[in-house]
Order: structure tokens, then sequence, then C-alpha cells
């Protein structure tokens, strides 16, 4: 069974990277009239919304309830290396039931 435990841990963090790159990583309310942020070089909008997800995608909802994306989604590695250092830090193992 050993000769199989590298592709089993293999796909486990497939699961695990799949159920965590969609992931609210923050939630910022704010108007753009006012205040700017590094991802944004669009023109002031108003009142928005910002949702940022784990891989990097940002959802912007406009007051108007329509959504523009912003942001590029991150390569899965860089996701995979992201969502370990953070388990690391919060002292949890890989699980893919959380």
């Amino acid at each position: 069974m050993t000769e199989h435990s590298a592709v089993v841990e293999k796909r486990r963090l497939e699961l695990a990277y799949e159920k965590y790159k969609d992931g609210v990583k923050q939630i910022h309310c704010f108007n753009t009239n006012d205040t700017r942020v590094w991802y944004d070089d669009r023109e002031p909008e108003g009142r928005v919304m910002d949702i940022m997800y784990n891989d990097g995608r940002i959802k912007r909802q406009l007051e108007d309830d329509s959504i523009v994306w912003l942001g590029q989604q991150k390569k899965k590695w860089k996701v995979i290396d992201d969502m370990k250092r953070y388990w690391a830090d919060m002292g949890k193992a890989l699980d893919t039931n959380e």
C-alpha cells in the first residue's frame, strides 16, 4: 500500500484545493469616490462591496447589484502553497473535511 501513498496525498491536495480556492478571504465594503484599493484602477463607482477569494479573484458588487470581476486567478500550485501555509500557521493538518 505504501506505493500508493504519493498518489493518495496528491489526490487529497487536489480535493482540498477545489474546496479552498472558492473560500472567501476577505470582504471589503467602501465608497470608491473617497477610498482607493491597490487592485483597482477603475473610475470611481460609488459604494461597492468587494469579495476577495482565496484564489485571487475579486468580485465587486455595485450599488445597482451588477457584478464586476477584478484581479487575476492565481495558478493552482500557488493556491495550494498558500493553503498549506495557512493551515500550518493555524496549526491544522491538511483535512478535506473542514
